[in-house]
């Protein structure tokens, strides 16, 4: 609960983050530790990747939705500052396709297909 106090979506962006590292550490096969988060309130939508910077044990994320913050203003999380100092990790999502022909091209650069996938 300590996530919510003061930052809209706080608690649901740890929740985030703890399954995050669960996925890293288990690695179920098939399964990504990249997420959407997705809020949802009146008259608004805010969807967000878990990207995040880890410095040994801790991890750097942006917290809560974003919900007062300025549609399409800049944004000031710690987790995107430059980071100077050896031994940061970033965790960002790989692109994704955003069209059939995109992921074609995607899978193909892998030495991929999708013969058997249907859209």
């Amino acid at each position: 609960m300590q996530g919510e106090m003061g930052c809209q979506g706080g608690m649901a962006s740890m929740l985030g983050i703890s399954l995050t590292d669960i996925l890293k550490e288990v690695q179920p096969r098939g399964v990504s530790p990249h997420m959407h988060y997705c809020w949802v309130y009146r008259g608004r939508t805010i969807i967000q990747r878990n990207d995040h910077t880890v410095k040994g044990r801790w991890t750097i994320a942006p917290l809560g939705s974003g919900i007062n913050q300025i549609p399409g203003g800049e944004t000031s999380s710690i987790s995107r500052e430059p980071v100077i100092a050896e031994g940061y990790g970033f965790f960002d999502m790989p692109k994704l396709a955003t069209s059939w022909e995109e992921l074609l091209d995607i899978l193909r650069n892998r030495g991929l297909n999708a013969r058997s996938c249907t859209a």
